[in-house]
């Protein structure tokens, strides 16, 4: 609480500074408080505001979590914790947040393993370290992290090689539309795709249940529709690009039948 001097003609006034998320339609009247993340005469200081498809991610900091991932749709009851990363009112301090193929990437410290690189997409199952690019408890450190091309860079230290460039292919294992497993979603995926639904052996890029985009139970041309349409930069309603491929599909000729998802 800030007060300023009173006067024998102004009677001291009092004010309170806090730092909050708000937003704004650009006119006074619609510019308003979100949500008092830390309430009362705290600030939560939300930092590193990202868009991911429409939610917001950031950090903010309140008195039971500390320092952590947060996420909002610009409502109060829409402003949440995504993820206790590092448990208890411990800050994990989620730094670097970029968006990645409708993931955020962020570095974060999970008071085990030290700050590393991390994913989040919006939920706390699916708030997870991607690597422990330096073993145990020391930290990697990465920063800079940067998106190019659909692939997220950056600079981390693994203890062994000081601070260098590493690269990440914007999704964990299992992603929709890799099929040959290169980590990257293209029109040679959408040809293989086009192969293995007119007979031609595929098997070498066995498994392909990354091919099978729209979830319908097949590889087939319409995955490779959606492929081509993804990587000329027309918007699908599939989840190009993101985890989580069908366990139960008919798989194409020379695959096996229970294949797993593909890996990094």
């Amino acid at each position: 609480m800030s007060c300023g001097r009173a006067t024998a003609q102004r009677p001291v006034r009092c004010w309170s500074r806090t730092y909050e998320l708000w937003k704004s339609d650009g006119t006074e009247t619609g510019t308003v408080l979100v949500k008092d993340i830390y309430p009362g005469e705290n600030s939560s200081y939300p930092e590193g505001l990202t868009d991911v498809n429409g939610a917001l991610f950031f950090h903010a900091q309140e008195e039971t979590h500390g320092g952590e991932l947060w996420k909002s749709d610009g409502t109060a009851a829409g402003t949440v914790l995504v993820k206790d990363i590092w448990p208890g009112d411990y800050a994990s301090y989620p730094e670097g947040l970029v968006e990645i193929n409708g993931a955020v990437f962020f570095s974060a410290e999970d008071g085990a393993l030290g700050a590393e690189l991390w994913q989040s997409d919006g939920t706390e199952a699916g708030t997870v370290m991607v690597q422990d690019i330096r073993p145990g408890p020391a930290n990697s450190s990465p920063y800079e992290l940067t998106r190019s091309g659909g692939r997220l860079f950056l600079c981390a230290n693994d203890g062994s090689h000081g601070a260098e460039l590493w690269a990440e292919i914007g999704g964990p294992s299992g992603t929709h539309g890799d099929v040959n497993g290169d980590t990257v979603v293209d029109s040679t995926d959408a040809l293989i795709i086009l192969s293995a639904d007119v007979g031609l052996d595929t098997s070498s890029f066995c498994p392909m249940n990354c091919g099978d985009v729209n979830a319908d139970g097949w590889v087939d041309s319409t995955d490779a529709l959606i492929v081509l349409s993804y990587d000329v930069g027309l918007a699908v309603p599939f989840p190009i690009g993101q985890p989580g491929c069908p366990s139960n599909i008919t798989q194409p000729p020379g695959c096996p039948a229970t294949a797993a998802g593909l890996s990094r």
